[in-house]
């Protein structure tokens, strides 16, 4: 499976994917797609062939159109702030939605209610 983590997602997530079995897991600054628009960036990730793109961003999926894409859109809801630490919470979830994703189709993670940051 093929990642791109957004731009507005730290890059602590990429070795935290890669530690996890998910190699092939860049950043828009690794393949030089930083600063493009959400629906330049969807279109870039079909055509390099990336089956998953994460996100924080709240509005990529109410304005772009999936239908006839490959690659799936996995939205973090509502994280604290978009840091690696704030992001703890979602990670078991993340890693049961890549583990079942299906092309083109929209996720949204949310924090896991029994998460405990003291462990």
């Amino acid at each position: 499976m093929k990642i791109l983590l957004d731009e507005c997602i730290p890059k602590d997530l990429k070795k935290f994917l890669k530690v996890s079995g998910y190699s092939l897991t860049f950043t828009v600054r690794d393949i030089n797609l930083a600063g493009y628009s959400n629906g330049t960036l969807l279109n870039k990730c079909d055509e390099k062939g990336f089956n998953v793109l994460i996100t924080v961003d709240r509005g990529m999926k109410h304005q772009q159109i999936f239908d006839n894409r490959r690659v799936s859109l996995v939205q973090i809801v509502e994280p604290a702030s978009n840091a690696f630490d704030d992001l703890q919470p979602f990670l078991s979830g993340l890693l049961k939605i890549l583990g079942n994703i299906q092309e083109g189709q929209i996720y949204d993670v949310h924090a896991d209610p029994l998460y405990d940051s003291d462990l």
